[in-house]
């Protein structure tokens, strides 16, 4: 077979053959060629404050969905939502997040994330609402609204917070604070380690030893 054309679409079929025999070919499957791994998503909505959540399949239940997606599998298009003030984004702590996401194998794996997000509605409550692109470590179980501590790195548009001293940002809480309700920003989490979460699991601390929460890099605690 001749190299595929990055940007072309191919069908594919497949048949049976056994001897003289054949099957019928299969229904044909679609596929877009790119120059870069396209990987499947996976879904999960977990975390404070999650509550319940609902997918697309669950429309003939009658109920108001809290959290959900749709689309199963990558396509280049995924659509996610939280309603009804179900999760939230905190810069210093735990969030609860509707969540699409792909394992990789860190040892192994570079990569680069990257998506453009379009918002078809956002109703703004106490700034802890927001979307954005995150690295994490380990995601929750779907519909699981337990704490859930990780390491995480995440480019955010959500409520931004950070002292100013007239020229640049500053750790110094005396100085005045900007706060942005509707802020672009970066968080960084870090700390957690698998003692932790057990122990946390066990009900023997409730948060990690070490832990630092930084924003842009500027704000750490």
């Amino acid at each position: 077979m001749d190299s595929l054309e990055v940007g072309q679409t191919y069908y594919f079929a497949a048949a049976a053959i056994r001897g003289e025999e054949q099957s019928a070919f299969s229904a044909p499957l679609e596929k877009k060629i790119s120059e870069e791994q396209q990987s499947k998503l996976a879904f999960a909505a977990y975390g404070s404050s999650t509550s319940i959540t609902a997918t697309t399949k669950d429309k003939d239940l009658n109920t108001i969905p809290k959290n959900g997606y749709s689309g199963d599998f990558y396509d280049g298009e995924v659509k996610v939502w939280s309603m009804g003030g179900a999760g939230k984004i905190v810069p210093d702590t735990i969030d609860g997040l509707a969540f699409y996401y792909t394992e990789i194998d860190p040892n192994t794996t570079n990569f680069t994330l990257k998506a453009t997000a379009h918002v078809n509605e956002w109703s703004l409550s106490n700034g802890q609402d927001g979307f954005g692109l995150m690295a994490t470590d380990q995601v929750g179980e779907n519909g699981n609204g337990d704490y859930l501590w990780t390491n995480s790195y995440q480019a955010v548009v959500s409520k931004i917070e950070y002292n100013w001293d007239g020229e640049k940002v500053t750790t110094d809480t005396t100085k005045p604070k900007i706060a942005m309700k509707i802020g672009v920003g970066a968080t960084e989490k870090v700390g957690a380690t698998k003692e932790d979460i057990e122990q946390i699991t066990a009900g023997k601390i409730t948060k990690p030893n070490v832990w630092s929460a930084c924003i842009q890099e500027w704000l750490c605690t």
